[in-house]
């Protein structure tokens, strides 16, 4: 048995144990060695854990396992290896071209506001705030169903087809709520453009390119912080800060009188009171900007009917 059929009836006896699957092994091709290796395909669902969205389509060997492990292996994975030949079998991945790490501190959402009265308006990028790679992977694995990197997959694919032998281009633009990275990041936009080549052999459509994308965000007023409120009780100690922040650029900005009771302990439970600090105050609105890059490969086939690899 070799060691490709041998790892594969142990994952589907594994699940066997665990899930009560039954064990269905393809049929393998003597003297074949493609299927030492697998694409990694998800059930393409909101269950997905993103980790393995980000193996989704890619090329694995069974001898090399990527981080997660195998399909299958981890707890309540649902994910399949579909055997992988060349011209055959369909996959469809991006890789991140730039580098996401950054040596800045990462923002907190008290660092936003702050900017945003001390700042004088000077545009900040994602790099800068130390939030890159954590923008960067949530759109590409979490925003939506499957993540945007699926669903420019798609989108490739079916422009591809429209021109089997050329140049392919596929334009992007929308909104996304990036709470999840930092409260501060609400309807930010994403943009972009893909650019490669589809050459058609057989059955199949090889495509590559490359993507760039844009990130563009405006920091307008802290009072537009969604559910500011919720925020400042989930996190007494930033709010103290934030306070002091506050009285801080208050005092520095050489405004006068001082709103009574500036001074006054805060209660945090009166969340109109540090509305009230910042209203008064004012500051200037700023940019926050960054660009990235991905390559994109795939094979996939040309009858759309048969693809996996379509805009549904």
């Amino acid at each position: 048995m070799t060691l490709h059929r041998a790892d594969l009836y142990r994952l589907r006896f594994d699940r066997y144990l665990r899930f009560g699957t039954p064990i269905d092994l393809p049929l393998e091709r003597k003297n074949d060695p493609t299927t030492e290796r697998y694409v990694w395909r998800t059930r393409q669902d909101a269950k997905v854990r993103w980790t393995h969205r980000a193996n989704d389509g890619q090329i694995f060997a069974w001898s090399a396992p990527p981080t997660t492990g195998h399909p299958g292996e981890a707890a309540n994975c649902r994910c399949e290896a579909i055997p992988y030949r060349p011209g055959e079998t369909e996959f469809a991945y991006h890789t991140f071209t730039t580098g996401l790490a950054s040596s800045y501190k990462r923002w907190e959402d008290s660092d936003f506001v702050w900017h945003f009265f001390t700042g004088g308006g000077h545009s900040v990028t994602l790099s800068e705030i130390g939030q890159l790679r954590d923008i960067a992977e949530v759109y590409a694995y979490e925003t939506g169903t499957e993540g945007a990197f699926r669903r420019l997959s798609d989108q490739i694919a079916d422009e591809a087809r429209k021109s089997p032998s050329g140049s392919v281009h596929v334009h992007f633009d929308n909104t996304y709520d990036f709470g999840d990275v930092a409260f501060s990041h609400g309807r930010s936009r994403v943009y972009g453009d893909f650019d490669g080549t589809a050459v058609q052999r057989g059955d199949m459509l090889s495509i590559e390119g490359e993507t760039e994308f844009h990130f563009r965000d405006v920091f307008t007023d802290p009072l537009d912080l969604r559910q500011f409120s919720a925020w400042l009780k989930a996190n007494p100690l930033s709010f103290w800060r934030l306070v002091d922040l506050i009285r801080v650029a208050y005092a520095v900005s050489g405004v006068a009188p001082l709103p009574p009771g500036f001074y006054k302990k805060v209660d945090v439970e009166d969340v109109s009171s540090i509305f009230r600090f910042i209203s008064e105050l004012g500051g200037t609105r700023y940019k926050i900007v960054d660009d990235w890059t991905a390559s994109f490969r795939a094979d996939i086939f040309r009858n759309q009917n048969l693809s996996d690899y379509k805009i549904k």
